[in-house]
């Protein structure tokens, strides 16, 4: 039996480490697979539920820090060596470049790496820019095949010198939505309005127990069956744009536009983000909680407020479920989306641009609900979670 390594850097749940989860229960009855990464987080459970290994490494760290770094790559080489692995494949910047030096120097063949946006990509100085794509550039190298899961990488890769020994391809995000519970049906219901948008435009389920359901989680988050509501799933990091997305709500309220804001998740950024909230009562956060996908069903628009992404599980999960998508145009969103066949796409970094696409999407709401649907057809066979698997196996 072939043996796999999957290493990345941290492990609370996020796309990356979905990705990880996805691979290894789709491979677990065919290969023998071991998991590294920073101790701590949810994925750990996860991979225990589906029996697969795990290896904390506590000098796992996000930052840069020389000392901790050279600790992990020691780790990680002797890990290597050790378990003599057929595969190592890194996810994320920082394991990516220390799993994949560990890999070269413990004698391993197949060295894969998956880059979930590149991380030059984000916000930085102009130097910092230049260290990560040297980088990059550099460790590519070393790599037998570098995986991108936004297409518009495999470009920006070509173009910055970054060429691994072997393959450079383009392989998506795919889940499973033969298993979708709907959140709405293609029939929905509008209430008039006198002089503007009466924010109660309401869907009806397909099925009666799923609408129970999601009328109950409503109500657990003091949320009222007439309440229109935006939301996001997104842990709080600067990279996800959640103050953009909380002062355009504010200023939406502020204008005079009834609705509610639900923000699922967690991160170092939570309490500054509620600080950012104040006291408006509409802004509702709830921190961590178990099956956040599920939760997502309770929104009746998505917002993604991303100033930079790869290919997000989260837009795939909105799409499953038949949520209406306002999105800004960051990493794979354009090609999703079908330009803004199936969704509306907005600025990011601009709080007037998300405000104004929050405002068209509760407006006309029932062409957002249309959207929805023809997302869901159009994409339920582009990003399946067979074809995410298949692809990656003919690598290994």
């Amino acid at each position: 039996m072939k043996k796999i390594a999957y290493v990345i850097t941290q492990s609370e749940l996020g796309g990356a480490q979905k990705n990880v989860l996805l691979l290894c229960n789709g491979f677990k009855d065919k290969y023998d697979i071991t998991v590294y990464s920073a101790p701590g987080g949810k994925m750990i459970d996860e991979l225990n539920s589906i029996g697969i290994r795990h290896v904390a490494i506590p000098e796992m760290v996000r930052e840069i820090n020389p000392i901790m770094d050279f600790k992990c790559y020691k780790k990680l080489k002797m890990e290597f060596k050790k378990n003599k692995y057929d595969v190592v494949h890194s996810h994320s910047s920082k394991a990516g470049i220390l799993a994949r030096e560990a890999a070269l120097s413990a004698g391993v063949k197949n060295i894969i790496y998956t880059a979930h946006g590149f991380v030059f990509n984000e916000p930085m100085s102009t130097a910092k820019k230049k260290l990560y794509t040297f980088l990059e550039a550099y460790e590519s190298r070393k790599t037998t095949s570098l995986i991108c899961v936004d297409e518009n990488d495999i470009s920006i890769a070509k173009n910055k010198g970054i060429k691994p020994k072997k393959n450079l391809v383009y392989v998506p995000n795919g889940i499973d939505f033969d298993r979708a519970i709907t959140k709405v049906d293609s029939q929905f219901v509008k209430y008039q309005s006198s002089d503007k948008l009466d924010a109660n435009c309401l869907c009806i389920g397909k099925e009666k127990n799923s609408q129970t359901h999601i009328s109950k989680m409503r109500k657990n988050f003091g949320i009222s069956e007439g309440d229109f509501v935006f939301g996001s799933v997104a842990n709080f990091y600067e990279t996800k744009g959640h103050r953009y997305l909380i002062q355009a709500f504010k200023d939406m309220c502020t204008e005079g536009y009834e609705a509610k804001l639900i923000l699922i998740g967690d991160g170092h950024l939570l309490q500054e983000m509620k600080a950012l909230a104040g006291d408006n009562k509409n802004i509702i956060f709830t921190g961590y909680v178990e099956n956040a996908m599920d939760k997502m069903r309770i929104i009746d628009c998505f917002v993604m407020s991303s100033v930079k992404e790869g290919f997000p599980f989260v837009i795939l999960e909105a799409i499953k479920n038949k949520i209406p998508i306002v999105s800004t145009d960051v990493g794979a969103i354009r090609k999703i989306l079908n330009e803004e066949e199936f969704g509306i796409l907005t600025q990011p970094n601009n709080v007037d641009s998300l405000r104004l696409s929050m405002i068209k999407a509760m407006e006309e709401y029932p062409m957002m609900i249309k959207k929805a649907e023809k997302s869901y057809e159009c994409n339920k066979e582009r990003y399946s979670l067979e074809t995410m698997i298949k692809q990656t196996e003919e690598l290994y």
